[in-house]
């Protein structure tokens, strides 16, 4: 007869058994987030924490059901996921204290963790901002073949949040293999979801009514999580779509630090006390202990050898050095020199968005990680004819129409960038990407930086300027110094079919984010383009036209036009010297600076709005090097302070034309210029030339 071993008794516990492994790793997470808040009020870990403690249910039993190429994605409160991943201890812990060995090298802290080792790919800080990056690695998984599946983590709150609903459509859509899991805690910092949400609203059922399969789950149910992850697992990977599990649970401490905050009176004392006994050790603990499975030594000897390890790796924290100087501005960009060979010279003429397309063909043809994504990328008209004849060729998984949903179109970009594809995402007005800011400033720009050079993210965006035919304030915005502004970005201007082609080929190739900004109205410019695939260096000027008594620095059509004044200003003996940036950031700081010594005159064309922008950069620069250096004052044209209007008879006034240049010239020149030649009103002063017709 079999007697029932007593819970004090010696016995040899399987710790391979999936209860036991369940309880060891949540009294891990648990010992080692207890003494993190101990030593917190130490105040040598100077970043703010978020602590699972109570919910440690949900990234054990979930994760443990994973495969280890599956990955993992979190937010702010991420210790857990990170540990049940099995993210190293060590390095977490000397993120948190800030120290250069650290998983993102001091620079991400607690709210920013990754091991891409065990795929763990990162957390954010950002309310929902991990949802549609998470989303793009599942979408890559697809697009290569791979039958692993991405998970991510996230709070109630962040199903508030617009980009979630632009997931879940997507990922329904597309069929994404994405386990979606809300750890659903009641409160967003001090807010309960009664005051956020409407009565009976039931975020699985959300999901549920935009196609994507969900259930609801006792979150302090490490066992019920564990068993509902593996069959949801299992239907992702028979090609049976996403799927969300959505955990009750709760978390004991303050929303962000180590101490409790029920003085607060935001949540009840009766509350309180409900949950903490429903503490997920305890329940499967006791059972445990009672079938005999393992014994109170058992738990006493696992506790202090993970109150040993992580008292290591504190004392380990403690004698790590900081990050110097040195590293203050590392990890903003990849620091890969690339080699951009001379492409030679061609008398074959293409107009620009036939240079766009090209490169866009040329570069998938060249690299399979290369997809082009889009709203109109396929429809009749594809994106200006940019677009034209490549779903035909690559098919329908490489060349897509994207949802009327910016947000996660761009986090489908990053999330697929860093899991090794080169997204092209394209923007049919530029205006309609600050949809997507977001996602484009919060993770694409900084994640490089704030995982500490792990991994950067080479991804693609088109935006396209419109201007004319009453485009208006909302269809014809220029955010070229906006993004330039932003650490992480870069941002390309071509003026030319010629620089359109090689400068897209180079930024697909660039291991960084790049904004490509295409004007609508250079579509039909046409220059000279050479066949096969070439790459212009990104950060290079080009001096279109050299001269001796007069620097203009152009971007984009601001550099057409300032070659057209050059040119009239060049028949009556002035001569000009034309610098078309082609790129803004990084901004060819050289060229400028050597011409407008040469010349001692400086005239600066802005795309964009005249005030804070690239113009007002520009003239700083040229300042910090000597004034002593001009013979007369610098001088600036850009749009003015406002929107752009939409009726022809204020955008006459608005945007600069080539008569406003030459009028700036003879200003700055004490000459007559004879403008006579731009008399001719046969072409609308809103096209750039008669066949640019509207509406679109």
């Amino acid at each position: 007869m079999k007697t029932k071993a007593n819970k004090n008794t010696a016995q040899t516990v399987d710790s391979n058994s999936l209860n036991v492994r369940l309880f060891a790793n949540m009294l891990r997470v648990r010992v080692i987030e207890e003494e993190l808040a101990r030593v917190y009020p130490e105040w040598q870990i100077r970043c703010p924490v978020h602590f699972c403690i109570g919910q440690e249910a949900p990234p054990v039993g979930i994760i443990e059901a994973l495969n280890p190429q599956d990955t993992v994605m979190s937010h702010h409160r991420a210790h857990g996921h990170y540990l049940a991943k099995g993210g190293d201890l060590k390095k977490m812990t000397s993120e948190l204290y800030g120290k250069r060995n650290g998983c993102s090298s001091g620079k991400g802290g607690s709210m920013h963790l990754i091991d891409l080792s065990v795929n763990f790919l990162g957390s954010s800080s950002i309310v929902s901002g991990t949802i549609p990056v998470a989303l793009g690695v599942g979408f890559s998984f697809k697009l290569k073949g791979d039958n692993s599946v991405s998970t991510v983590f996230f709070g109630d709150g962040a199903t508030e949040e617009g980009g979630f609903y632009e997931c879940l459509n997507f990922a329904a859509l597309h069929s994404v293999p994405i386990l979606f899991v809300c750890e659903n805690n009641l409160f967003s910092i001090y807010s309960n979801s009664a005051s956020r949400r409407p009565a009976n609203s039931s975020i699985y059922e959300i999901a549920k009514s935009i196609g994507v399969k969900s259930c609801k789950v006792d979150g302090n149910d490490v066992r019920a999580l564990h068993d509902t992850a593996k069959r949801a697992l299992e239907n992702i990977r028979n090609g049976k779509g996403p799927f969300l599990i959505e955990a009750l649970t709760y978390r004991w401490l303050e929303h962000c630090g180590p101490f409790c905050d029920d003085n607060l009176g935001y949540r009840h004392a009766d509350e309180i006390k409900k949950w903490r006994e429903k503490d997920p050790l305890i329940q499967i603990k006791n059972e445990l202990l009672s079938s005999g499975v393992i014994s109170e030594k058992f738990i006493i000897e696992k506790r202090q050898n993970y109150l040993s390890e992580i008292s290591r790796a504190i004392d380990h924290a403690k004698e790590s050095k900081f990050p110097d100087s040195s590293q203050l501005i590392t990890d903003v960009y990849s620091d890969i020199k690339k080699d951009y060979p001379d492409p030679g010279k061609t008398n074959r003429l293409l107009t620009f968005s036939e240079a766009v397309r090209e490169g866009i063909e040329i570069s998938m043809d060249h690299d399979q990680n290369v997809y082009t994504i889009g709203l109109g990328a396929t429809d009749p008209k594809r994106i200006f004819n940019t677009t034209s004849g490549l779903v035909e060729k690559f098919g329908a998984d490489r060349v897509f129409d994207s949802s009327v949903s910016e947000t996660a179109m761009t986090g489908v970009a990053i999330g697929s960038a860093i899991n090794g594809m080169r997204p092209i995402l394209s923007h049919q007005r530029a205006d309609f990407m600050l949809m997507a800011m977001d996602q484009l400033i919060n993770n694409a720009a900084k994640w490089r930086y704030m995982f500490g050079g792990t991994k950067g993210v080479p991804m693609t965006v088109r935006m396209i300027v419109g201007r004319g035919w009453g485009q208006g304030p909302q269809h014809s915005q220029n955010f070229l110094s906006m993004m330039a502004h932003i650490p992480g970005l870069k941002v390309v201007t071509p003026a030319t079919a010629f620089e359109a082609k090689g400068l897209l080929i180079a930024c697909i190739e660039d291991d960084d984010p790049v904004i490509f900004i295409e004007h609508r109205w250079l579509h039909s410019y046409k220059s000279y383009v050479p066949e096969g695939r070439y790459a212009l260096p990104i950060g290079k000027a080009n001096i279109m036209k050299e001269g001796t008594d007069l620097t203009i620095v152009g971007s984009m059509e601001m550099s057409i036009e300032a070659l057209r004044a050059s040119t009239i200003a060049a028949d009556q003996g002035i001569d000009i010297e034309v610098i078309n940036l082609r790129s803004i950031k990084p901004l060819d700081t050289d060229t400028i600076l050597n011409s407008v010594h040469k010349t001692g005159r400086l005239l600066v064309l802005d795309p964009g709005w005249r005030s804070f922008g690239l113009s007002a950069e520009i003239l700083a620069v040229v300042a910090e090097s000597g004034l002593d250096k001009l013979k007369t004052n610098a001088r600036r044209i850009g749009l003015p302070d406002a929107p752009s209007p939409s009726t022809p008879a204020l955008t006459k006034y608005y945007y600069p034309s080539v008569l406003t240049i030459l009028n700036e010239l003879e200003d700055m020149l004490g000459v007559r210029i004879d403008t006579d030649c731009l008399n001719d009103n046969s072409v609308p002063h809103d096209v750039p030339e008669m066949n640019f017709t509207g509406p679109f």
